[in-house]
């Protein structure tokens, strides 16, 4: 929608701004208000992104946060959506039907790229999505912050008495139907591309919160980066299975790990080759 608005401001200020002018109509006329569109559209876009950056610049990440922003996940959707358009990302998806509209839900995905979030949130614009992603992330200049007011929560992967602190927070985030959470129960990226073991931990999420599990997979996010503004990467969002609490109550987290390797291994499989 953003972009929509962008460029008819831009065509309509073009056009506008000729005709006020006296350009003689002709093709030069529609060529110089072309030229003066594209300006006015680069401008809209410089003039967003100061936006986005003044608006981080009054965040305090050590100030607690325990309510998603309207405001920031109103930014975070259109950054987002800047992020695809220009990264010429297309994203296919598949299941999208399985992920729950009413209520919260915890999604557990592969990971191969440090921009998965940018197609995971991209897809699922109107389901409230915050990450539990590793700490690292916080540092990063206005996303850091960004994340921290839609109620995204820093993991710290090599101690596990903190990494349990940031788990029981995303189960009451859920229990308190604050947001939906998702999560890479790999822990890491994967250098390989391949499915790598789960940290187990992950899934007591779901176990205690009592939400529905929707487990899912990525496909060739890791060539955004070497594709990014030279050509289009197509990449695959597919929505396996979502697993219902009844399923995930009494059973190990070993085993809920071991099943849902095996159901995105399965949904993996037909990229293979």
């Amino acid at each position: 929608m953003l972009l929509w608005i962008f460029a008819l401001v831009s065509l309509s200020f073009g056009l506008g701004a000729g005709i006020a002018w006296g350009w003689p109509l002709g093709l030069g006329f529609f060529l110089k208000a072309l030229a003066l569109g594209i300006g006015t559209f680069v401008g809209l876009i410089l003039a967003f992104a100061l936006l986005v950056a003044l608006s981080a610049a009054f965040i305090d990440p050590t100030r607690p946060c325990e309510k998603d922003s309207p405001y920031y996940r109103w930014l975070t959707n259109q950054v987002m959506l800047l992020g695809v358009v220009f990264g010429r990302i297309r994203i296919h998806v598949t299941g999208l039907e399985k992920v729950p509209r009413q209520g919260r839900f915890l999604l557990v995905i592969n990971h191969l790229f440090d921009l998965d979030p940018l197609v995971i949130l991209r897809v699922l614009k109107d389901r409230q999505l915050a990450f539990v992603s590793k700490k690292e992330n916080d540092r990063i200049p206005i996303v850091g912050k960004v994340m921290h007011k839609i109620l995204c929560l820093p993991i710290d992967r090599e101690n596990d008495r903190e990494a349990l602190k940031t788990i029981v927070k995303a189960i009451s985030y859920l229990k308190e139907d604050k947001v939906s959470m998702a999560i890479f129960p790999e822990g890491y990226v994967s250098k390989t591309g391949q499915l790598q073991p789960f940290r187990n931990g992950a899934f007591k999420i779901a176990q205690k919160a009592q939400v529905p599990m929707v487990v899912a997979v990525l496909h060739n996010t890791q060539a955004i980066g070497k594709n990014m503004f030279r050509r289009t990467t197509h990449v695959h969002l597919d929505f396996l299975q979502t697993l219902q609490p009844a399923e995930l109550t009494g059973v190990a987290t070993k085993e809920v790990g071991d099943r849902v390797h095996r159901l995105m291994e399965q949904g993996l499989s037909r990229y293979e080759g």
